[in-house]
């Protein structure tokens, strides 16, 4: 900036002096702006190859760790990674892309709450009906009951169609 400023003048030599310093601050803009863009790519195939992962493997008890080692990266990057492109912790996206796939399987089949529990990855019982609640505020059992009545309703409502 001061280069800049320093070659003030209206003479051709400071003219030309004024545009070298400020193409030389453009490279360095442009230097710093391209490394942020690279970060910010680097972060989000991260993401991407965790919920890969995530994907693939939340029916087995995976941990945080898990998926930060398969990642290639520290658990804190992982977690600073999520939060710019997902706005949650991987831990958070784990829960609930197995609550999605119990809401699934729940609708879909008639598997016991305990074994949809343990199918998606939930060790324990009682903590299954804790984080479905929390996320869905209503418990299995009455999500289940509550997609077979609308279930049961649309099919008594084709059968008056036909």
């Amino acid at each position: 900036m001061e280069q800049i400023y320093n070659a003030k003048g209206n003479g051709y030599e400071e003219a030309v002096a004024m545009t070298g310093a400020l193409y030389s601050l453009l490279s360095v803009f442009m230097h710093y702006h391209e490394g942020e863009d690279q970060e910010r790519d680097a972060k989000l195939l991260y993401v991407e190859k965790a919920e890969n992962y995530i994907e693939t493997n939340y029916s087995y008890p995976v941990t945080v760790e898990d998926i930060a080692d398969y990642v290639g990266i520290s658990r804190s990057h992982l977690f600073r990674s999520f939060q710019t492109y997902m706005n949650c912790s991987p831990k958070e996206y784990l829960t609930e892309y197995r609550i999605q796939q119990a809401c699934r399987l729940l609708k879909e089949t008639g598997l016991s709450v305990s074994a949809i529990a343990y199918s998606v990855g939930f060790e324990n019982n009682l903590y299954f009906s804790k984080a479905f609640r929390k996320a869905k505020k209503t418990s299995p059992t009455e999500y289940r009951e509550k997609h077979e009545k609308r279930r049961n309703d649309a099919e008594v409502q084709d059968i008056r169609i036909e």
